[in-house]
């Protein structure tokens, strides 16, 4: 099978270098597209040999690139990355592997670890919700962060702000399976302060419930199931109690926001997530 790999970058300049040398001896064809960049993001990407730089010269969101990298993708699958990530050395064969393997499987999530030292109480929360996410997926296979998926839908619904999950839900409607690759492991940050955590959080939760509008719910939006993965990702009773106080006090912004029309096509940038490296 054919492998594009499609990056979405808006000003990731600090990243996007590390990420395309990363992948330079990778046999797949390569997209990026740089939405509404104002730093060297497309500089950066077009001194790279083998990739196709698409620029959006007005920021339009991140469902727009996705939408642009599923319209020129020629492979049989495609790999959706952002340029805020980078891999670790085999993380791609572990994220393929099912794919190739099974027909029934359409989409699978790779396993984010955040490079965030545990030198603060926001750091050890966005471990926390990272190896939360780990458990939930090991129990129910979810997709976030770095996917790979059949190359089988047109497009998804240009004012989501949360794509992986429309993706998955496009491919569920169709009858596909979604697979969870825990020794795929991609490395990215946590938000470092707490105003970030709870903008990031009240952007995935707002597109989770415009989601469940159309008649899909994903995993986590279950309480239960949160409250018992995170459990099993740390027995740290004042730790989950701080992690969750965020995580509710972003989901009632959201719900609170949404009243009022808020949904986050073009999200505000969460400065504290970038400069990713495997440290």
């Amino acid at each position: 099978m054919n492998v594009t790999i499609g990056i979405s970058a808006y000003n990731e300049a600090q990243n996007i270098g590390n990420l395309l040398n990363f992948l330079r001896d990778y046999p797949f064809e390569k997209i990026v597209v740089a939405s509404g960049c104002t730093d060297d993001t497309v500089k950066i990407a077009k001194s790279f040999s083998g990739v196709k730089v698409i620029v959006e010269e007005i920021r339009k969101g991140k469902a727009s690139a996705v939408n642009e990298i599923i319209h020129e993708a020629g492979g049989d699958i495609i790999i959706l990355e952002g340029a805020d990530t980078i891999p670790s050395g085999f993380c791609f064969n572990y994220l393929l592997e099912p794919i190739i393997n099974n027909p029934d499987i359409g989409m699978v999530g790779a396993h984010p670890i955040p490079v965030n030292k545990l030198d603060s109480q926001i750091n050890k929360i966005g471990h926390l919700l990272w190896r939360s996410h780990h458990q939930m997926a090991l129990k129910y296979p979810k997709a976030g962060e770095v996917i790979a998926f059949r190359n089988k839908i047109s497009g998804i619904d240009p004012a989501t702000p949360v794509d992986e999950a429309y993706i998955e839900f496009e491919l569920v409607e169709m009858g596909y399976k979604v697979a969870y690759a825990p020794d795929a492991i991609i490395f990215n940050r946590a938000p470092e302060n707490r105003d970030d955590f709870i903008k990031q959080r009240k952007r995935i939760f707002a597109g989770h419930l415009r989601l469940k509008e159309k008649g899909y719910q994903v995993h986590t939006m279950n309480t239960f199931e949160v409250i018992a993965a995170s459990w099993r990702a740390s027995h740290n009773i004042f730790l989950l109690a701080q992690g969750g106080f965020l995580e509710l006090r972003a989901r009632h912004e959201a719900v609170k926001s949404m009243k009022n029309g808020y949904n986050p096509t073009i999200w505000e940038r969460v400065s504290s997530t970038k400069q990713v490296q495997n440290e």
